[in-house]
Order: structure tokens, then sequence, then C-alpha cells
């Protein structure tokens, strides 16, 4: 008989593809063999795991969930007490390649305190102090350990929009002031994604205009100025049961997903309280936000739907219906909204986990 390590490569790419991360980490320390052969194998699964800090009187155990395995794993807190502590009062920004881009505003003195962390590694680091300001967005562009990783924010001051991006190598953010057109609002700019096929990060804000920042360059452009809100592009999908942009409260994400930009909406009836779910794409042809009637492959990841600041993420449907909970709740077409864990009464962040050993 042939030894384990002497498996066929195909067989063995089978079944370290079907495997969850921890238990890919955890076969692939058999051996160096194991290891050399798993670098590089993508899995299926594109679940997002669970992290969330278990509070008691006394203690923060930080903890990590993976759906696949139904595990829970507990983080170190040894030299992470100040870590844990940020985030409890830090507002989730961004979620990409395994990592979590926190936030925190402080009041006096004015400035904003960034942090960087991964919860499957437990690693963490600093961005620089945004002073004097309060930023109202944040992303990044890949992996923050890469040394061409982009972080992108934007802020307000005096009726004015700035948007500043900051690299390795750098001492403080590079900033500079853009034209939005609809002023009308606080926070002109309200969600953003990069686009890691065309280098630029593309904006959306209230109302309702895509704007896309070029990192090559610099290069800020407006391309569409559309003058439907925000919220009334949600309730024109919801038309037909009453709803209108007085009578709704609105959440929304802007994904790029499979050469689609997409507004993931969740709406609030404030009638009945009641949830509901709709996507809209930019039609390029059109240069304007239309209803999307058919979402295709994906579902929506929604880590809690009570949540004050839920986090949102997009995976395909195969691997969601393996999921833990489906929210029912009215949506569009076939779109269908997937959830975790509703024992879990703390804020949840959702991960992207790593595809590979290495990542």
């Amino acid at each position: 008989m042939a030894p384990w390590a002497d498996l066929p490569e195909d067989l063995f790419r089978t079944i370290w593809e079907k495997l969850s991360f921890g238990d890919l980490v955890r076969s692939s320390a058999v051996c160096k063999d194991w290891w050399d052969k798993s670098k590089g194998i993508r899995r299926k699964s594109s679940l997002p795991w669970i992290f969330y800090l278990e509070r008691d009187l006394y203690l923060v155990q930080p903890k990590l969930f993976d759906p696949c395995s139904r595990e829970s794993y507990n983080l170190k807190t040894a030299n992470r007490t100040k870590i844990f502590d940020f985030i409890i009062a830090a507002k989730l920004c961004a979620s990409k390649k395994g990592w979590l881009l926190f936030a925190r505003k402080v009041k006096v003195p004015c400035e904003t305190l960034f942090l960087v962390y991964s919860p499957i590694s437990n690693d963490y680091f600093w961005l620089p102090t945004l002073m004097d300001h309060h930023s109202d967005v944040a992303t990044f562009s890949t992996n923050p350990t890469a040394p061409d990783c982009v972080f992108f924010i934007s802020y307000r001051h005096l009726g004015d929009t700035y948007i500043a991006t900051y690299s390795f190598g750098k001492d403080n953010w590079c900033t500079q002031k853009v034209e939005v057109d609809y002023i009308l609002h606080d926070e002109p700019i309200s969600s953003v994604v990069y686009s890691e096929q065309k280098g630029e990060f593309y904006c959306v804000c209230d109302g309702g205009e895509l704007a896309k920042f070029a990192i090559v360059g610099r290069r800020w452009n407006v391309i569409t100025q559309n003058r439907r809100t925000l919220k009334e592009l949600a309730a024109k999908t919801w038309k037909h049961q009453g709803l209108v942009p007085g009578s709704i409260t609105i959440r929304h994400w802007l994904f790029q997903y499979e050469g689609q930009l997409l507004l993931v909406f969740l709406v609030r009836n404030l009638k009945d309280g009641k949830y509901m779910f709709s996507i809209s794409y930019f039609d390029w042809s059109q240069n304007r936000w239309a209803v999307k009637d058919n979402v295709g492959n994906f579902a929506v990841m929604l880590s809690c739907l009570s949540s004050c600041s839920p986090s949102v993420l997009l995976s395909r449907v195969e691997d969601a219906e393996d999921c833990l909970c489906k929210y029912q709740v009215s949506s569009v077409s076939n779109l269908k909204v997937y959830g975790y864990r509703p024992l879990f009464t703390c804020e949840q962040c959702l991960v992207e986990p790593p595809c590979a050993i290495g990542d």
C-alpha cells in the first residue's frame, strides 16, 4: 500500500478543495510534502467566517466561527487587550482577504483612528491617525500586508469632500479635495469598493452619483450625476407595495461581483418594521443605476439583521445553501439572504476567509 504522502495529485487536490480552512491547515502540517502540495490549491467554499467578541462581566474572549466545520475557535488574547478594547468601540469599515479595517472617531481631540486586524492570523497594525477630521468611509485595495496595498478614506470639511490614500513607506495620508455635485448630504460618499481589474476605487454618494478614483495619476471622475437619491432608488423596487422614500430607512453596500457594480439595499418599512432586500446594478450602457431582477448565482450573507451596523458579503448560492440560517424576508426575484447563528447576541463581523495556504 502506498503511503499517504504519495496520494495521486488529482485525488489530493479533490480532497483539499473540500476541506474547511482549519482542517486544511492541520492536514497540511502532517508532512512537508503535503504542505508544499497544498500551496496554491483554492478552496471551493467561499462562505464568510464570523469574528465576534464574547463578553462577560470581567473578560472579553475573541472568537472566530467557521461555518464549514461548525466550529468556534478562541483567539489568543495575550498582548491584545488594547486591540479588542478598541474594536468594541470602533466601526467596521471593510472586510477583505481575511482582514478587517476598523475606524474609531474621537471627539476630543477631533481625530479618526484606524486599526487593521486579521482574526485568522491574530495579527494587526495601525494606520496613521486622521487628525482634525472624522472619516466617513474607508477601505483597502488588496491584502493589507502587500507592499502595493492602498488604503482609501473620505471625509467632509466645511461642506467640501476630501479623499485620502495611504500606502506603506509613506509618513501620512495623501489628501486631495474632490468635487461631488450632490452636496446636500453630510456624508456624500457613503460606500466605496475597489476594482482590482481597473485599479480604481468606485464611490457611491447619497445622491446616487457614482464616481471613481484612479490610483495611478490620482484622477477623480464623477461618472454619473444622478438626481435620484439612494433612498428613492431603493423605494422604487418596492413601489408596488406602496413604499415611498419617506416611509423607509435604508442601509446599503457597494460591491463588485463578476465584473458588475452592485448596490445591496437593506430596506426597513417604518410602518410595520419589516426588512426587505433589493439589489441594483450600474448599467454602463445607460450610465445609471437600475434594479437587478435576476441576481444570478450569488446570495447575500448578513452578519446580524438586528445589528446597528451589520456587515455584508456576497457568496455563491451553492455554498450558502449549507449555511445555518436563512432569513425569511421579502426580496426581489431569486435573491437569497443568509445569516449566522441567532444565538450570537453580540456584534458580528463577517470575514472573507483565505482560499489557500499562504494567502
